[in-house]
């Protein structure tokens, strides 16, 4: 499947990524654990936690290991599309808002 980040994900995961960078013991874990999670959306898109149900469309979300990040996507099995939509730091207080 294709993985797409919306706009909004995409900032936060460069933000997160220099934050990284400037403040970590090991910034290489980053790029390493964020690699590894596109791989398994890329592949098993569903085998992440059922993060939230509509009628309409089901939220997933899959952490990375080391990074303590969430990423929160939607998948369309017809079109072969991952859509991240929130990228979460665990280190915050809670989930993002819809």
């Amino acid at each position: 499947m294709h993985v797409y980040f919306t706009p909004g994900a995409r900032a936060d995961l460069l933000r997160m990524r220099k934050r990284w960078a400037e403040k970590a013991r090991h910034p290489e874990v980053f790029d390493t654990d964020i690699s590894l999670v596109l791989g398994r959306l890329a592949t098993v898109p569903t085998t992440g936690f059922r993060a939230r149900t509509t009628k309409r469309s089901v939220v997933f979300r899959m952490g990375t290991e080391k990074s303590k990040l969430h990423l929160y996507y939607l998948v369309d099995t017809a079109k072969q599309l991952v859509t991240v939509l929130h990228v979460w730091s665990q280190l915050r207080a809670g989930p993002p808002k819809p």
